[in-house]
């Protein structure tokens, strides 16, 4: 996952490697991250023990269909509690727009203030960006107690790899600024000697 900005400094460089780890890396960049199961109570709560940079809790590919309102739930449970490590180090990648969770998973995390960032899966288009946020602004508890959440957008498709530009050049419209900013992009697109898979 690279950080948006980061992503713009690299471009604006003069000389030397883009996006190295070395000395001019962008602080924002993160190393490790680790998705968690949000249908398992045992690897939810051992998450908050972990010393990962980004914790992912998972309600989309690692949560069966059977169990994915009650996973949706326990996470909304887990995530209320005050405790928990750094809001910074925690997203959520809820199910793909094209399942009959994703509405009622966007509404619920959106509403959690711990939660800072949401792993958005399939990603093909700027415009759905707007529409999350547009959903997001309208569910975000008070900006005074939340900051924005960082969209991280999911390259997962060819359609998606062509529009990669406008993806990543993409910015929330006046009326949903304040809930959502897009924060990076996520690459799981397969690029093959015959094209993108």
């Amino acid at each position: 996952m690279f950080s948006i900005q980061a992503l713009r400094n690299a471009s604006k460089a003069t000389s030397g490697r883009y996006l190295s780890t070395g000395a001019n890396a962008s602080a924002s960049l993160k190393r490790s991250y680790l998705y968690v199961p949000s249908s398992s109570s045992r690897m939810l709560e051992k998450s908050s023990t972990v010393n990962s940079d980004m914790i992912i809790y998972d309600l989309e590919d690692s949560v069966s269909p059977k169990d994915k309102i009650t996973a949706r739930n326990r996470l909304q449970s887990f995530l209320n509690d005050e405790t928990l490590v750094s809001p910074s180090r925690i997203a959520v990648r809820i199910n793909d727009r094209t399942t009959p969770f994703f509405g009622e998973d966007l509404v619920t995390i959106a509403h959690l203030p711990v939660v800072q960032s949401i792993v958005l899966p399939k990603v093909h288009s700027a415009e759905y960006l707007t529409h999350v946020a547009s959903i997001i602004s309208k569910n975000r508890p008070t900006l005074s107690r939340s900051p924005p959440i960082r969209l991280v957008a999911s390259i997962e498709s060819a359609e998606a790899v062509m529009n990669a530009s406008t993806i990543a050049a993409w910015k929330p419209s006046v009326e949903s600024a304040q809930g959502s900013v897009l924060g990076a992009l996520l690459v799981n697109a397969c690029f093959t000697t015959s094209g993108v898979s």
